[in-house]
């Protein structure tokens, strides 16, 4: 009986020291922190710009800490209380910001103290540059008199107990054949079969260093099968792994933060219509990003190349800049000499890469170029998210753009959008706040 009052007091005192040492730490405090607020609040704010939602810099001299957790918790609750501040915010961005209600009360005071170490952070003047256009684009959309009548179908299982339960990011079906694929960004490949979701590749399980925090832009990013898959078997895809996972064939040099990397592989499978997918897989390329948005999002086959076409069996990859330009390293995008901000053409059978894992067809617009990534086919991009091919051959890319211009490209081999001196048809400028396009200069 003594010994029992003597371990359980032991525990005890030993669960108070914890206790103390943990909130008289402020170090160790705000080392959560920041963790904490890379993995929940990064992929929309940051302490230089606004982005997707607000600049956070100097907040918490702003308001207290208890309307900032409150609206953390629950966002739409305090726009809907009325509340000026939100008011303002939610008119400006119009969106809502997911609910962190699975933080713990701890967790949410460590991301203040976090921010809290960036009250004095130097923010980017918002009136640099005058003359910036309030609306850049005037013309009203005129409403269509065509109606769409919408049907269920199906429905994908939550793949995440958190916010956001599910991922919806792509939905196509494979070349060659009626069979629909849905990717959940969170980590599952479906098979549509019979109007029902089959899980056919989870990325989380087979690949062990899968990474999904931070969210927003990270995990399962883009699939496409080979259009010969029928016969032999081929499917690539990409995912997240945490920065120094691997060495990267296209690296990011030491003094620039690393968020993640980005990488391509390849499966292959001797049996094209067994589902779930089963096969062996390799790695074929891999890329540092500085922050988890507008990474490797998509990959695809040109539908136009039949067998014998010399662009049949060649893969496209959209890399965004990885957030560089907002970042403050703009100078790693818009140039053939970085793949950040390109699309890029590979040949996946091929080795006449530097890694000798893949080939680099030879009518690329900059194989011949001395220091150029011989893999871009075209660049200046902000997040080539999308792309297709029209009938007629021409190549069409939704890019995602930064605040004013969400733009759609025909794109040419060999091509610049622009990005990140251009946003659409107006002027950007990286060295500034991005929140503000101009008129482009007449000799441009």
């Amino acid at each position: 009986m003594k010994r029992t009052k003597f371990l359980l007091g032991l525990i005890i005192t030993f669960a108070t020291f914890s206790c103390i040492n943990s909130k008289s730490n402020p170090e160790n405090q705000i080392e959560i922190g920041n963790t904490l607020f890379t993995n929940n609040c990064s992929s929309c704010h940051n302490f230089q710009n606004d982005g997707i939602g607000p600049n956070l810099a100097g907040i918490t001299s702003e308001i207290s800490t208890e309307e900032i957790i409150a609206f953390i918790v629950n966002p739409k609750g305090v726009i809907e209380s009325n509340n000026e501040r939100a008011s303002v915010l939610y008119a400006k961005y119009k969106s809502i910001m997911p609910a962190f209600n699975y933080l713990k009360e701890n967790e949410l005071e460590s991301i203040i103290a976090y921010i809290k170490t960036k009250e004095n952070v130097t923010q980017k003047d918002k009136t640099a540059r005058p003359n910036f256009l309030e609306d850049p684009i005037q013309e009203v959309i005129k409403m269509s008199t065509l109606k769409l009548e919408l049907e269920f179908a199906f429905e994908i299982p939550f793949s995440n107990e958190k916010l956001p339960h599910t991922r919806i990011t792509k939905m196509e079906p494979r070349q060659n054949s009626d069979e629909l694929f849905i990717l959940d960004m969170n980590n599952i490949l479906y098979k549509i079969v019979d109007n029902n979701p089959v899980e056919y590749l989870n990325m989380a399980a087979l690949m062990p260093k899968f990474l999904v925090q931070p969210g927003l832009g990270s995990g399962f990013g883009s699939f496409a099968f080979h259009p010969d898959f029928d016969h032999n078997g081929l499917l690539y895809t990409t995912h997240t792994e945490p920065a120094s996972s691997a060495k990267a064939d296209f690296p990011i040099e030491s003094e620039i933060p690393i968020k993640l990397q980005w990488v391509l592989q390849e499966w292959k499978t001797s049996n094209p219509y067994i589902v779930p997918f089963k096969g062996q897989n390799r790695e074929v390329l891999r890329i540092d990003m500085v922050t988890q948005i507008h990474g490797m999002q998509n990959l695809a086959f040109n539908p136009n190349a039949k067998t014998g076409h010399t662009d049949f069996g060649n893969l496209y990859i959209g890399i965004g800049d990885g957030g560089a330009s907002e970042s403050g390293f703009d100078y790693l995008t818009n140039t053939i000499e970085k793949p950040w901000g390109s699309i890029l053409r590979i040949d996946p059978k091929g080795k006449n890469s530097n890694n000798g894992k893949y080939g680099i067809p030879l009518d690329n617009p900059f194989y011949i170029k001395s220091n150029a990534v011989k893999e871009v086919f075209a660049n200046g991009f902000r997040n080539p998210h999308r792309f297709t091919w029209s009938s007629e051959g021409k190549m069409i890319v939704s890019n995602i753009g930064h605040r004013n211009i969400e733009s759609i490209y025909v794109v040419k081999k060999g091509s610049n959008q622009g990005w990140p001196y251009r946003e659409g048809s107006f002027e950007i400028d990286p060295k500034d706040n991005m929140q503000h396009v101009f008129a482009l200069p007449n000799n441009n």
